[in-house]
């Protein structure tokens, strides 16, 4: 029987990173929901153990309970993510046709190309998470939520 490789439990909180994406040796999971958004390249990941492609420009979101990594990046890879306490998550009543896709292990991505505007949003909250302030953190909540 082959070995099962190892799962690394990981806790963000309310937190933002931007930058070259890394290969993943093992698959790793959290709590929070996980929005992404990749700059440009693509992202080979497996989420839930299905292969998953992600090009650049297109919004996606999961959460983070299922397990998930990284097994190929383009050499000109930039992403975003953002994660929200899945408490915080709930809380927001989305639309069930919305909301329980997630909550089942699935992986949402945008049909349409918002990149430039979902970029401009991700500068945004990085620069308010980073000030780590209370009110700014507040408002990427109430922006994320929208």
């Amino acid at each position: 029987m082959p070995a099962r490789p190892s799962e690394i439990l990981l806790s963000f909180g309310l937190a933002s990173w931007h930058g070259r994406p890394e290969v993943f040796d093992s698959v790793h999971r959290h709590q929070e929901i996980e929005v992404l958004l990749l700059e440009q390249g693509t992202l080979d990941c497996l989420i839930n153990a299905r292969p998953l492609r992600l090009e650049a420009g297109r919004l996606a979101i999961f959460w983070g309970s299922v397990p998930h990594r990284l097994v190929a990046v383009s050499s000109d890879a930039v992403h975003h993510w953002l994660t929200v306490p899945l408490a915080r998550f709930l809380q927001w009543r989305l639309p069930a046709a919305l909301a329980r896709p997630i909550i089942a292990g699935a992986l949402l991505v945008d049909p349409e190309d918002r990149g430039a505007r979902d970029l401009a949003s991700f500068q945004d909250w990085h620069r308010d998470l980073a000030a780590r302030d209370e009110d700014r953190s507040a408002l990427v909540l109430l922006e994320v939520e929208a």
